[in-house]
């Protein structure tokens, strides 16, 4: 492979101009994708090795598409004769209802026996490989025992789990049983714990007693105690107790068996439920989002077609398990990866530590968050990594867009030969909208590629009309596998599930994401269009301000919000946290931010208020919450948004500027 030399040019993300080329790929032929076009180009499907027309054809051709998937990334089950039922009907729509697919089968194919599986590390303790043998003995023991107690498919199964191989035997177990698995890390409050598990009503919950973060070790045994209180009074019906399991005492939870028996996988259709992922939380009680078995076949084609994971490829991303990162890593299993697993915090003892544990097991794929790169970036201790990290082919970054300085940076600091990928979609669809590409050019800013069989657009907020190279709201227009199959407690009208996603235009997904979508198909990601600001009447993105203030050597981190200046009047508040060494927010320094961001974006953008923050409420994921901060402002109550934050004493700060 080979780098193309970075360019001083500023991107232009309205997509008048060229962006800069960061990266070609010198191996694309050797690519998953590049195979995955020859086996249709036998069949009759001449694509010429371009992206697009791929792209093109995969939302053309559903059936043929998915159908060549499955087949394409080895798929175990039973496809059934119909492929798409009611595809006019995005809501309604079922890819292959015929089926009988399971996830955890595919994620426990056959492999050799000694072959190592998950590789997980955690600050506390010595590094643990699992091997495909002990993987299957474990899981198997495992959803023995919960069938013994009762367990039936349909059943919910909850974990309060820290990222170990425990935590991922419970889970395929769960799922091999047909059961409804969901999950939250432990350093989450009782409340935010119970709020969500208390809708779904589990018959099981498995719970990590302790957790390590910074080297200390956090004991919840107590806090896990109360949420087995609570819980108990909301079993669901035919259960008489809260099975409650520690994962500490696995084994010998499993050691009731009287005799040793198969692992069977229920039979379960495509269209099944498999997971209960939840919303953030931040506009009221979390939402109950279901997802369907059928899930892991748009997770196996991005894995194996735009992240170009092969087997035996060892495949890293940071997440906990209350992330959808979470079960998108698990995932790959699937694709006869090795999953690697780390409990902890990603800068103990020193900014390397990721890197670390990617040198030492020779990661293929290594996944982060934008706020991981950006927290790099400001780093004066971090130079670049200290060790040969030459078997990473792919670094991706997720959870937030990744503003073009950062591109620079991985390029020049971390490693220069590497296809970076910028991927976005969400615990919505368990899956991407837009994600990498092997055989693209990556862009300065850019994300790679919509993801293919993804009709994915950019439409007008006004007019609803079809956009390309303006900014608008990103939408989906036809239905894909990984749609959620809807939320759990709503209506059988589905009204909280249309109400979410699908209200503002007919058949259409709208996922609240703000894009543009250039001429060759690179899409650039602006920010939550709920995020977007509206200062004289003019759209304007978050990430955009961001991207501005963020360059500045005395800015370590950001966040901004509208707020009304007169009724109806909107201007911009922008709060920042200086970096260590500047102690105090100067006149100078607020009439230099709002320079820079005049001249990188527009004068709508400058803010009217420019104040200092000791920190930035964030989600348990790391995303900044700008609708917290904007309703402090309003003086609104937050109440509902505590439990599903990181740091709420930092909304404390904010009130002084009401």
């Amino acid at each position: 492979m080979q780098r193309i030399q970075i360019l001083s040019n500023q991107v232009n993300p309205d997509g008048q101009d060229r962006a800069d080329i960061l990266w070609r790929s010198s191996e694309a032929s050797n690519s998953n994708i590049a195979s995955f076009i020859n086996s249709l180009s036998e069949s009759g499907i001449d694509l010429n090795s371009d992206y697009e027309q791929l792209h093109r054809w995969s939302v053309e051709n559903p059936q043929r598409f998915w159908m060549a998937v499955w087949d394409f990334c080895g798929a175990i089950g039973s496809r059934g004769n119909r492929i798409l039922t009611e595809d006019g009907d995005m809501m309604n729509a079922r890819f292959f209802p015929d089926s009988e697919f399971n996830f955890a089968e595919n994620c426990l194919r056959k492999r050799d026996p000694n072959e190592t599986c998950l590789i997980y590390r955690s600050e506390s303790g010595a590094d643990r490989l699992v091997s495909y043998e002990e993987l299957h003995r474990l899981v198997s023991d495992v959803a023995i025992t919960l069938r013994t107690d009762g367990v039936r498919k349909g059943d919910r199964v909850c974990g309060v789990v820290s990222n170990s191989p425990e935590a991922v035997v419970c889970m395929l177990a769960t799922l091999s049983l047909g059961a409804i698995w969901s999950s939250v890390s432990p350093d989450f409050g009782e409340s935010a714990i119970v709020d969500r598990f208390a809708q779904i009503r589990p018959k099981v919950l498995f719970y990590s007693n302790d957790y390590s973060n910074k080297g200390k070790r956090y004991t919840v045994s107590d806090k896990i105690q109360k949420v087995i209180d609570s819980l108990s009074n909301l079993l669901p019906e035919g259960s008489s107790r809260l099975i409650a399991v520690s994962l500490d005492c696995l084994g010998a939870y499993c050691s009731r068996r009287t005799n040793s028996l198969p692992l069977n996988f229920e039979p379960t259709n495509f269209n099944d439920p498999a997971f209960i992922m939840f919303s953030s939380g931040t506009t009221g009680k979390p939402k109950c989002i279901v997802h369907r078995h059928g899930s892991l076949l748009q997770l196996m084609k991005e894995h194996q077609l735009h992240c170009d994971i092969k087997p035996n490829d060892r495949v890293f991303y940071y997440t906990t398990t209350t992330w959808m990162m979470w079960n998108w890593l698990v995932a790959s299993l699937a694709s006869r990866a090795t999953v690697m697993l780390f409990e902890g915090n990603p800068f103990y003892p020193s900014s390397n530590t990721l890197f670390e544990f990617a040198a030492d097991y020779k990661c293929s794929f290594f996944g982060v968050s934008a706020k991981y790169i950006d927290s790099l970036r400001s780093d004066s201790q971090f130079i670049s990594p200290p060790r040969n990290i030459e078997s990473i082919r792919t670094i991706a970054s997720t959870g937030s867009p990744l503003i073009p300085e950062s591109f620079d940076f991985v390029y020049s600091k971390i490693k220069a030969d590497v296809n970076l990928a910028s991927i976005c979609g969400g615990t919505d669809i368990l899956s991407c909208f837009m994600l990498g590409c092997p055989i693209k050019p990556v862009k300065r800013g850019f994300v790679q590629c919509r993801g293919l069989g993804m009709d994915v657009r950019i439409f007008d907020p006004a007019t609803g009309a079809s956009l390309i190279s303006e900014k608008g709201e990103l939408v989906c227009c036809s239905p894909f596998p990984s749609q959620p199959i809807g939320f759990w407690g709503d209506d059988l009208q589905k009204s909280m599930y249309r109400r979410t996603y699908f209200s503002e235009w007919k058949n259409v997904w709208k996922h609240g994401d703000y894009c543009m979508i250039d001429s060759d198909g690179h899409v650039f990601v602006y920010g939550r269009s709920d995020a977007t600001l509206n200062p004289g009447g003019v759209r304007v993105g978050t990430a955009e301000i961001y991207r501005a203030v963020e360059t500045l050597p005395f800015i370590k981190e950001s966040i901004c919000c509208g707020v009304e200046k007169t009724l109806g009047e909107e201007s911009v508040a922008l709060f920042v946290v200086l970096r260590e060494g500047t102690s105090v927010l100067t006149d100078d320094m607020r009439n230099t931010i709002k320079s820079a961001i005049g001249a990188a974006t527009s004068r709508h953008h400058v803010p009217s208020l420019i104040e200092q923050v000791r920190d930035i409420p964030r989600t348990k994921s790391g995303k900044i919450v700008e609708v917290a901060v904007k309703n402090v402002l309003k003086g609104m109550s937050v109440a509902n948004l505590i439990p599903s934050l990181d740091n709420p004493e930092s909304l404390q700060e904010f009130k002084r500027f009401m």
